[in-house]
């Protein structure tokens, strides 16, 4: 079996420079720092979630200062349909003029089913914790 050049190259370097390799990298560890990456998941900081039929994600959120608030985020304002898929887009509006349903929701977990331009309906399984963060106490949309 013969190795491409680009990995017997990666392979010289690993053995020539492992010093190179083992660099260590700068983590922060101030509470700081922490609470800022800790209000970004939503999952780890909100509770009591649910989904309406309009795309309305409703949560119990924590604060920074741990006290628990209600909070509301239209789910329109994050994705949009294109041809039966969801994808995120600021103010995408993908439940506007029932182009889609929300078919199920298990925290983060959607389940959404999106008319394309022709053909049966497609399912689309979004993990909202990957662009929805708690800020503070209140859901935001970062796409």
């Amino acid at each position: 079996m013969q190795l491409s050049s680009f990995i017997q190259s990666l392979l010289a370097v690993a053995v020539m420079a492992p010093s190179v390799l083992a660099t260590p990298v700068a983590v922060s560890s101030s509470l700081e720092e922490r609470g800022k990456i800790m209000q970004r998941s939503y999952v780890g900081t909100c509770e009591q979630c649910s989904l309406s039929w309009d795309g309305d994600l409703k949560c119990q959120c924590k604060k920074k200062d741990g006290k628990k608030v209600s909070s509301t985020l239209d789910l329109n304002g994050c994705f949009v349909n294109l041809d039966g898929f969801v994808y995120w887009r600021r103010n995408g509006g993908f439940l506007n003029g029932m182009s889609c349903i929300v078919s199920d929701y298990s925290h983060p977990y959607m389940l959404a089913s999106c008319k394309p331009i022709s053909g049966p309906l497609k399912d689309s399984i979004i993990n909202l914790d990957e662009k929805i963060h708690n800020m503070d106490g209140k859901l935001e949309c970062h796409v």
